[in-house]
């Protein structure tokens, strides 16, 4: 599994930084249940109707480092869950699930979802592996065999008659 960090300089102390950030109430809007103070405690964040998550703290070194491991969450402005993966999340900017020159900034390509049902069965998620390959197969029933689709409207884009949508069959 791949994780993000990130790390940046400020002007205020360590005492003062590490302050602030376990005070997730002061600095995220919307709705918070949950506490963020040691080892093991949970919150949740809600804004609706966009962002739900849950976090969980799994380390807790003062005025050094706070590391939060995201435990469920559900975003409204991506693809739905049971909807092909689009090659771009759709909350970035570039993102455009057309037809258009920018091929990976959006559309669904039947191999990118071939790679994510094998690698979903492998690590042991065969439901999300099972929701991804009934997704590539309702594509390919409503507009195809094609080059790429749109992941909200099914709509074809690009070649007709390609064969990478033909992977639905190895994913039976």
């Amino acid at each position: 599994m791949s994780s993000y960090s990130t790390a940046f300089t400020v002007p205020q102390s360590p005492a003062q930084v590490f302050a602030a950030v376990r005070d997730v109430v002061s600095w995220w809007t919307g709705e918070i249940d949950g506490w963020a103070a040691a080892v093991g405690d949970e919150f949740t964040y809600r804004h609706p109707p966009q962002h739900y998550s849950r976090q969980r703290v799994v380390e807790l070194e003062p005025e050094r480092r706070v590391v939060w491991r995201v435990t469920d969450s559900e975003l409204a402005y991506v693809a739905p869950k049971a909807d092909p993966v689009p090659s771009l999340a759709a909350s970035e900017r570039a993102f455009d699930a057309r037809a258009s020159r920018y091929l990976w900034r959006g559309p669904t390509w039947a191999v990118a979802n071939w790679s994510l049902f094998h690698a979903c069965r492998q690590r042991g998620f065969d439901d999300i592996a099972l929701a991804l390959g009934n997704s590539l197969r309702e594509l390919v029933a409503q507009s195809g065999f094609r080059e790429y689709y749109n992941p909200f409207t099914g709509e074809w884009c690009g070649a007709h008659d390609f064969t990478w949508s033909g992977l639905i069959l190895d994913m039976v």
